[in-house]
């Protein structure tokens, strides 16, 4: 027998044997159902919060069992308004196409550079490869391109002109450019116009000239299979 049965027994025993023969048999049993209500009632409530207790439990257990994506630990972390980005710099002499190949190795494609910090922060790690490699000035692909409708160098607003190609870059910020950068600049031997993007780097401090009159960091326009460009910045998603 259930508990519930078993006190409604009780409660109806102790009424009829104490109170049959003083009280009406009508008013004996609308107190009997009114005690079974009130514990139906409870009862019903107590099982309502029980539920809610457990589905609230699995919900949480669920939200801490997520795990965080992250970053490999040979790539460096980025929190970007659009989430985490990881990218890494690599060295080696290529033409921008082999250097995207490259990056899709990795899982990653070559990447862009959302604000001055991230340029900054890849500047100096590409500063670190120049004195693994023997030294020197040199450059970086990054992943940014002409856009379609900007084929000259005045077609387009400088800074408008180029597009990160990464699929998670945005804006404008990430550019650090002078008066002579992505000018689109024209030479048929590499195929006509500037149509990819680096950057400049320098081996010994920021204000040093790199290739022209280009200081460190600095982000140009860049034929896409120059022969000069010796390392690659990767970016990817965390997984």
């Amino acid at each position: 027998m259930k508990p519930l049965h078993l006190l409604l027994l009780i409660i109806w025993v102790t009424i009829t044997l104490g109170n049959f023969r003083n009280e009406n048999p009508r008013k004996v049993i609308k107190i009997i159902k009114h005690v079974g209500s009130s514990s139906s009632y409870s009862s019903s409530s107590s099982e309502e919060r029980s539920k809610r207790r457990h589905k609230n439990s699995r919900l949480t257990h669920s939200s801490r069992s997520r795990p965080t994506r992250t970053c490999p630990r040979d790539w460096i972390t980025f929190e970007r308004p659009q989430g985490r980005w990881c990218m890494k710099a690599f060295y080696g002499n290529m033409f921008q196409p082999e250097a995207e190949a490259k990056c899709n190795a990795v899982g990653a494609r070559l990447s862009g550079l959302q604000n001055a910090n991230e340029r900054m922060t890849i500047s100096y790690v590409l500063r670190g490869l120049i004195y693994q490699h023997g030294g020197g000035r040199y450059t970086a692909w990054l992943g940014g391109k002409r856009r379609a409708r900007c084929p000259t160098g005045t077609s387009c607003a400088r800074l408008d002109s180029i597009e990160w190609t990464d699929g998670h870059t945005t804006g404008t910020a990430g550019f650090s450019t002078g008066p002579r950068e992505l000018d689109g600049y024209y030479l048929p031997q590499y195929g006509g116009v500037q149509q990819c993007l680096h950057m400049i780097v320098t081996p010994y401090s920021n204000t040093e000239l790199g290739f022209a009159d280009f200081v460190h960091e600095s982000v140009d326009d860049e034929f896409c299979q120059a022969t000069w460009v010796k390392a690659y910045v990767c970016g990817k998603l965390p997984s």
